[in-house]
């Protein structure tokens, strides 16, 4: 359990919903009827969405792309997530969220799955969300090249 990477999912109606977008988690506990923990292996690649409440309307709408992390690896330190993870992409606000969801639509219609998307590429869309740039959708060809140098690494 020391190796692997905890987020705390948490739903209250009307309050609080964290819940996994995508990713394979290893192991699963349930705290309570609003609350579980998901458990990751190393370098696995998770989208967590976080949304929350306030008397007026939404007050936090984000999406996370997180790479979970070895042991001795640095991480960046998040709510819901123990000991941290390493942020590949983040996107808030009304504005961006939709259009990262979209994007992830997008990516799985084109027949690659979001989990095996190489962290490369949600740093570039990071980027260029926070620059205000147009986003090209991964193509099969770039992410073969990802594949195939993943497995002469060790």
């Amino acid at each position: 359990m020391q190796s692997l990477t905890r987020i705390r999912l948490t739903f209250i109606r009307h309050q609080t919903n964290v819940w996994l977008r995508f990713g394979h988690a290893v192991k699963e506990r349930i705290i309570d009827t609003h609350r579980r923990d998901v458990y990751f292996t190393p370098h696995a690649i998770l989208g967590c969405i976080t949304w929350r409440g306030a008397a007026h309307g939404t007050s936090v709408w984000r999406v996370d792309v997180l790479r979970a992390v070895a042991i001795h690896e640095r991480a960046s330190q998040l709510s819901n997530v123990s000991p941290g993870a390493e942020i590949l992409l983040r996107v808030s606000g009304a504005s961006k969220v939709p259009a990262l969801l979209a994007l992830f639509d997008r990516i799985e219609t084109a027949g690659i799955k979001l989990i095996a998307v190489s962290p490369d590429y949600w740093r570039c869309v990071h980027n260029r969300f926070a620059a205000n740039q147009d986003i090209d959708v991964l193509n099969a060809d770039a992410e073969r090249a990802f594949q195939s140098r993943r497995k002469l690494l060790p």
